[in-house]
């Protein structure tokens, strides 16, 4: 399937489907914003705090710690499991052997949260025009994803700098329910939000293995969005867009745009 034009798979496709459509839940990263490494800043952040409590702690050996528990992040979220910050924090403490009292580390993790609000990541070229437009026509939107150490409550602060965050009703962000995509509760927990059931709303995410499968488990519509992910669809998407462009003309298709 060739990026660039919008698509529907053409078995089974009916049109009166989209009728009840009322409502669309989005990722975050890939999706609504650009994936942006906060790394660097980070392992300053913590190299910083040794150094405040006697350790002679390098940026280099603070790097592989942060790189170690990062991979411990990645499997723990390929495995459907939450990875919370604070435990982030800890396993790079206990790798490098620099114990921290417990207000100290509760500090640090907060500034490691926080750290993409200094430089936030940028918006998905075509994003904020569309939300704008989706929520003044009464499109009821939501946001579904999983979260590393940048956590729910930053990325509300980030959608608000933007702009968009009263554009959203529903929110569901890992380290606040509790399990990652694709487990049916984190769609469930937006859409409770947004006050709609699952056949009432469609879902637009860029991983297929997350947000196409959890969303059509529990009845809701997918738009696979593959501009900035690359992943191709395998099969179960109700339609493929590489952009906002395209995806707009999706939701025209359906009914939820004039």
């Amino acid at each position: 399937m060739k990026m660039g034009r919008a698509s529907e798979p053409a078995s089974g496709w009916k049109w009166m489907e989209r009728d009840g459509l009322l409502g669309l839940t989005f990722d975050w990263w890939g999706t609504l914003y650009v994936d942006r490494s906060a790394r660097s800043q980070r392992v300053r952040l913590i190299v910083h705090a040794l150094r405040e409590h006697g350790y002679r702690a390098s940026e280099a050996a603070v790097t592989r710690a942060y790189e170690i528990a990062a991979a411990r992040f990645e499997r723990e979220w390929g495995a459907g499991r939450v990875y919370p910050p604070k435990r982030w924090l800890a396993d790079i403490l206990e790798e490098l052997g620099t114990p921290l009292p417990a207000s100290d580390c509760l500090e640090l993790q907060r500034a490691l949260e926080e750290a993409m609000l200094d430089a936030p990541p940028p918006l998905v070229p075509g994003a904020e025009r569309l939300l704008h437009e989706l929520h003044d026509s009464g499109v009821r939107l939501g946001i579904v994803s999983d979260t590393g150490l940048t956590v729910g409550r930053v990325m509300r602060r980030i959608l608000g700098k933007d702009g968009l965050l009263d554009c959203f009703s529903g929110f569901a962000f890992s380290d606040e329910v509790g399990v990652t995509k694709p487990n049916e509760h984190t769609f469930q927990r937006a859409l409770a939000g947004m006050g709609l059931a699952p056949e009432q709303a469609a879902h637009v995410g860029d991983l297929p293995h997350t947000d196409i499968c959890g969303a059509k488990a529990i009845g809701m519509k997918a738009i696979l969005m593959n501009g900035v992910s690359g992943k191709q669809d395998d099969g179960r998407a109700d339609a493929v867009v590489a952009d906002y462009g395209e995806l707009r003309q999706v939701l025209r298709r359906w009914g939820l745009l004039p």
